[in-house]
């Protein structure tokens, strides 16, 4: 359990080696399971490995897409992840893939309504790729939340940043824990310095991501590009 680190110079080596080994857990996991359940995260920083992925060569017709997070809001907005998934991911030969939701068509103001949604239609992942803000918060899980610390029984919790747009959906601690594995992509000197600070900590955690860093459940591949 724990983490693994793989260092690169740069991110196209990064999400290179990357797509090699989401490949890798692809097929191993379709052999295991006959079908594989993988969640991804949002924001801009994964578009060109989705990308990448939308393009292997794999059985995406046995694959479940999902959703780390999602902010709520409607899904055609620019800032939704869903519409992310839809851009860059579910195109080319992932297209075959079948896409598990956070979020209704239609949004209500209801945020209960909408949690309960998401926890109805959740399915848990074998995998899920995420990432990392330089404020130390993964998925939706933020430092100033108190989301990340506890043994949540959702699987997927209701959050509403201080720092940052929107309420969001997040899978739980609980849920992330329990995939077989995490994929962790970040880059830069920032989120390096981040990444130490996270590593360095003992609980109770101040940072999310050290949460996950230090678990004892699931271990985390980290894929950090310094530029």
């Amino acid at each position: 359990m724990g983490y693994q680190l793989f260092e690169f110079e740069n991110l196209k080596d990064c999400h290179q080696a990357l797509t090699e080994r989401f490949e890798e857990f692809f097929n191993a996991a379709l052999k295991k399971h006959h079908q594989v359940s993988i969640a991804f995260s949002g924001g801009r920083s994964p578009i060109s490995l989705l990308q990448k992925l939308s393009v292997l060569d794999l059985k995406w017709h046995a694959c479940l897409v999902s959703l780390v997070d999602e902010r709520i809001i409607d899904t055609n907005h620019d800032d939704s992840n869903t519409k992310l998934l839809h851009d860059y991911l579910l195109q080319n030969n992932a297209l075959k893939a079948s896409f598990i939701p956070l979020l209704p068509e239609k949004i209500s103001n209801d945020t209960n309504a909408l949690f309960n949604f998401a926890n109805q239609h959740f399915k848990q992942p074998h995998l899920a790729i995420l990432g990392m803000g330089t404020d130390g918060h993964t998925a939706s899980l933020f430092p100033e939340t108190s989301a990340f610390l506890n043994e949540e029984k959702e699987n997927i919790v209701l959050t509403k940043p201080a720092n940052a747009p929107y309420e969001r959906l997040s899978m739980s601690i609980n849920a992330l824990e329990n995939c077989e594995k995490l994929f962790l992509s970040i880059s830069g000197v920032q989120k390096r310095g981040v990444l130490e600070k996270a590593l360095k900590e003992n609980a109770p955690y101040s940072l999310p991501i050290a949460r996950i860093l230090h678990s004892q459940k699931v271990t985390t591949e980290v894929f950090y590009a310094k530029n």
